[in-house]
């Protein structure tokens, strides 16, 4: 059976043999587990929910831990607590040299830049036109702000 043909059900209740998995390892480091699954699942199930802004566009895991959740943990360890799975260059692949465990805060810092405002009608490229949000770090577009600002003092 290929992963991409395996039903979910069928993947979450064998002993993880199949993946490189010693008996007993997937319940003594659960959270590591739980993080190379979703990584894996999101880079190789086309009916993933995520698939799109993963596996979609070209996000990868490296062999090694393709195939063997035994390599992720010994290359990445348990998780901190606290802290989850985080691609340090969002459009690079899940490896080794790539990932890290960081605080969602971190991860929130680690995004894709959008390319226009959530209006559609401005460009989010350009540096001006950027307004970070003090204490969230939030990104919000500074025409639509000022647009809005204009409209509520007219009325």
């Amino acid at each position: 059976m290929t992963w991409e043909k395996a039903k979910r059900d069928d993947v979450d209740t064998r002993v993880a043999g199949g993946f490189g998995t010693p008996a007993g390892l997937r319940s003594q480091h659960l959270r590591a587990y739980q993080a190379w699954y979703a990584a894996r699942r999101r880079c190789l199930e086309s009916a993933h929910r995520q698939w799109a802004y993963y596996g979609g566009r070209g996000i990868t895991m490296c062999d090694r831990w393709l195939s063997s959740f035994a390599a992720f943990l010994e290359d990445m360890g348990d998780p901190p607590a606290g802290l989850s799975l985080d691609r340090k260059d969002n459009d690079g692949p899940y490896s080794p040299a790539n990932c890290k465990w960081s605080t969602r805060s971190e991860q929130q810092r680690n995004k894709r830049r959008r390319s226009h405002c959530l209006k559609g009608l401005h460009s989010m490229l350009d540096e001006a036109n950027v307004y970070i949000v003090p204490g969230s770090g939030k990104t919000r577009c500074h025409q639509c702000m000022h647009d809005n600002d204009a409209r509520r003092r007219a009325g």
